[in-house]
């Protein structure tokens, strides 16, 4: 039969830390992606923000003005990471130190090769009127950097809760598969011949607790009812010791008897034998009874019918001494009680066991 590790406590513990951990990873690539494009619109703003800076600042100036805004901002340092160029219509280069190529289309590109060292930018290009183009660019080093910086706290965190995963799953695994190696051990000792065994208690009021609450009463129950068992048979088997001695004493008289006291000491073994067979009987339909094989034999008895009978039997006898014998007894009373009990209108048998019938009578 192949194995099922989730079904096992380490398995299943391990199945939901697994779970947790996977969470995690999904929690943490959302997380990179919303930072990391959260940092590239701020950057697409910063560079639509000073293109549009600069073409409010040049007015009237045209493109000398812009260029020399441009030589401001390359001289003074003002715009840290940011970077220009300007070119005329035919392409050639008006200002600007930034080394890079200007696309020939307008927009934003995300990523944009400059310089020797193979640095990356993220540029705005900008056709102007006269048909001239101006690029705004800014160095992607701070979205890598925060990536980075990203990853390396993703990483840790992942790797701190796939080892507490791990351990959590282990010593859950432990304490549970201790604490069902000791009901186990018990079990055990109570298969083995000890019915003394209960199974242990901790004191913490946990599940474990609990179910180990319920086995015991279990097993305090089935001490009481094997130790019935116990008493009903040692009853059982004393009073057939006594019927089974006459009738082995009758039996060995018949042998030594001759003609009519022989046949007067079978008869006598015969009745002994009939109480024998009268008391099996019994014994047998209180296992019916318990059973409920016994509700075959059921039919309607008429509890009114039964009383008044009853009531007809007494009546003489109360008055010779004395007395009056008066009853109330309400019509069409039923109760279902096996044929058995309805031949000799003694018991009257309930729906799980036999009972005898003691109606309240009223004397005057």
């Amino acid at each position: 039969m192949m194995r099922r590790p989730w079904r096992t406590t380490f398995g299943l513990t391990a199945l939901v830390s697994l779970v947790f951990a996977l969470a995690t990873l999904v929690i943490g690539v959302l997380a990179y992606v919303v930072v990391h494009e959260a940092m590239e619109v701020q950057l697409d703003q910063r560079i639509a923000t000073e293109t549009r800076s600069l073409l409010a600042r040049t007015g009237d100036g045209g493109t000398a003005r812009l260029a020399a805004l441009i030589h401001q901002r390359d001289a003074a340092h003002s715009t840290a990471s940011l970077g220009y160029i300007l070119l005329d219509p035919q392409g050639r280069r008006l200002a600007g130190a930034f080394d890079a190529q200007v696309p020939a289309m307008s927009g934003y590109v995300e990523l944009l090769p400059y310089g020797r060292e193979g640095g990356i930018a993220q540029s705005l290009t900008t056709r102007l009127p006269d048909g001239g183009r101006l690029l705004v660019a800014v160095d992607r080093q701070v979205i890598d950097e925060m990536d980075i910086t990203i990853l390396k706290l993703f990483l840790a965190a992942f790797a701190t809760m796939l080892l507490l995963a791990i351990g959590g799953a282990w010593t859950v695994g432990v304490v549970t598969q201790r604490r069902l190696r000791r009901f186990d051990d018990a079990a055990q000792a109570i298969i083995a011949g000890d019915p003394r065994q209960r199974m242990p208690l901790d004191g913490s009021g946990s599940e474990f607790d609990r179910v180990a609450q319920t086995l015991n009463h279990m097993l305090d129950r089935n001490a009481a009812l094997v130790e019935n068992l116990r008493q009903v048979s040692s009853d059982v088997a004393h009073d057939l010791r006594t019927p089974l001695t006459r009738l082995h004493n009758q039996l060995h008289e018949a042998l030594t008897r001759e003609g009519d006291e022989r046949k007067v000491a079978i008869e006598a073994a015969t009745m002994e034998s009939q109480e024998l067979l009268e008391l099996f009987g019994a014994i047998l339909r209180i296992s019916e009874v318990e059973a409920g094989t016994l509700r075959r034999d059921f039919r309607d008895l008429s509890m009114t019918d039964l009383v008044e009978d009853l009531i007809d039997s007494y009546d003489p006898d109360f008055e010779i001494s004395g007395h009056r014998l008066s009853s109330a007894v309400a019509p069409g009373h039923i109760f279902m009680a096996t044929a058995a009990c309805c031949a000799n209108w003694s018991p009257i048998c309930s729906t799980t066991s036999c009972v005898i019938l003691r109606p309240a009578l009223a004397f005057r």
